[in-house]
């Protein structure tokens, strides 16, 4: 009897360890065990876009790539074409635009007047003597020497008026075209000979690129055909090639070829910049 009773026990034991061993087992399946996500909607598949279009010819122009200096198209030197007068007014600076026959500058006239007013008496009477031997020529009164010297005297002091009065003309310095002042050397009070500059003119305010290019490239240019200018401050100009020179440089071998800026850009004169001249 207590054998029998000592197999119940065990098989009692083995039957809670069992019961223990599959609990803790199940509890670990469940802890380490992911829950299953559930599966995204599979929604239609996108169809492909199509666009229809009309095919169509394009140029792809080709390009040659070259640098060149900024320049004023023509340049116009503005003086004085009378010398010894002192500067008293000076009406314009550099960058300006100015209107052809435009005051630019004055020379004092003062001196110019006064010369004037004395021409224009000596030829009042200069005249009066020509006029007075003429109503005597033909009564005897004076010889034909005397009437041809006070009508000499006559004309020599008319032309000596002319003269004059064209000297106070040029006291005011006009510009001789359109244009934008580049440079200035005018100074107010300043006693300025003949033939002194005082301002240079940018011809209607016109610049042009000055490409440098090799003979084979010159040889394609021809008139009209655009060019894109990269400008040092990032921006760009076009141009338009207005003429290629007829020959090259013997020692640089390069040839220049002028294009006509378009108006609007930050294109200054001075400046070297690269180019694309589109074929």
């Amino acid at each position: 009897k207590p054998a029998s009773s000592r197999v119940r026990r065990r098989l009692v034991y083995s039957a809670a360890g069992a019961a223990l061993l599959i609990a803790a087992s199940v509890a670990v399946i469940a802890v380490t065990r992911e829950p299953s996500r559930p599966s995204a909607a599979t929604g239609p598949v996108a169809a492909l876009t199509v666009t229809e279009a009309t095919a169509r010819r394009v140029s792809w122009p080709t390009t040659i790539e070259a640098s060149g200096a900024i320049a004023a198209w023509q340049e116009a030197s503005i003086g004085t074409q009378i010398g010894g007068y002192q500067l008293v007014d000076v009406r314009v600076n550099v960058g300006d635009r100015v209107r052809r026959g435009q005051v630019l500058a004055r020379l004092d006239p003062a001196l110019l007047k006064a010369e004037e007013a004395q021409l224009r008496a000596s030829y009042d009477e200069a005249e009066a003597n020509r006029q007075r031997a003429l109503g005597l020529q033909d009564s005897g009164g004076v010889s034909d020497q005397d009437v041809l010297q006070y009508v000499t005297q006559a004309r020599t002091t008319a032309a000596g008026l002319a003269a004059k009065r064209l000297q106070l003309r040029y006291t005011s310095v006009v510009a001789p075209d359109d244009g934008i002042i580049s440079a200035r050397t005018a100074t107010l009070g300043a006693v300025a000979p003949a033939g002194q500059e005082f301002f240079r003119l940018i011809r209607q305010g016109r610049l042009e690129w000055r490409g440098e290019l090799t003979a084979p490239q010159l040889a394609r240019v021809r008139s009209g055909q655009q060019i894109l200018l990269d400008l040092p401050d990032g921006t760009r100009a076009t141009a338009r090639v207005r003429q290629a020179a007829p020959a090259v440089d013997e020692r640089s071998r390069l040839g220049v070829v002028y294009a006509q800026i378009a108006g609007g850009s930050l294109a200054r004169a001075g400046m070297y910049v690269g180019g694309r001249i589109e074929m």
